[in-house]
């Protein structure tokens, strides 16, 4: 049972990331070589085994509009979604006003970079480094665009407030390793529900 965030030292990081990496017992190195041999190399379905436990279904999106702002060439909305059971995820979906009915959709991702408390402000436009409203930038272009908080960052960063920037980040990866998921899975899970935001969204444009 997954328990409150605690302080994690880099010791106790490295000693699960190890006790981890032990219980995958998966070798992906030839004995006798530096190249992966045909037989080995990952397919779909190994890399998914790596990547660890995934919910079983995913709950309805119920997806609801929390703003929404005019920007005058774009609308951009903030919005909510469901990615798993009592998990919701914000997001900023921004919407070309040009005159077609339909418009092609990207799903967008912010930086890293340790700019924990940035996340999905970045593309959006609301960053304040120009070089990451990236979002923005193609919603002016002609396409819908949608960035989500990844787990970690802005509003998902810890709730209680114990646990911040990395720390948070490996808190959440290590307790994950220990019941055989992983922070990627995680990030790529979110993804494909995002994905499913965006493009209910573009059919409603």
């Amino acid at each position: 049972m997954r328990t409150g965030p605690t302080s994690v030292t880099r010791r106790e990081t490295l000693r699960l990331f190890g006790s981890g990496l032990a219980a995958t017992s998966l070798s992906l190195r030839d004995g006798h070589h530096d190249y992966l041999p045909a037989e080995k190399a990952l397919d779909r379905t190994s890399l998914l085994q790596l990547w660890g436990a995934v919910p079983m279904a995913a709950p309805p999106l119920a997806a609801e509009r929390v703003e929404r702002a005019d920007l005058g060439d774009v609308v951009r909305e903030k919005v909510t979604y469901a990615v798993e059971p009592g998990e919701r995820v914000p997001a900023f979906i921004l919407l070309p006003k040009a005159a077609s009915t339909r418009h092609p959709a990207i799903l967008c991702h912010h930086q890293h970079g340790g700019e924990f408390p940035v996340g999905k402000d970045g593309p959006a436009g609301l960053g304040s480094d120009s070089s990451q409203h990236y979002a923005l930038e193609l919603a002016r272009r002609g396409y819908v665009s949608l960035v989500f908080d990844t787990l970690c960052f802005n509003e998902r960063q810890d709730a209680t407030g114990r646990l911040k920037g990395g720390d948070y980040e490996r808190y959440e990866a290590m307790y994950r390793i220990t019941e055989g998921k992983s922070l990627q899975s995680k990030y790529v899970w979110d993804a494909r529900r995002a994905r499913g935001a965006v493009m209910i969204k573009c059919l409603l444009c």
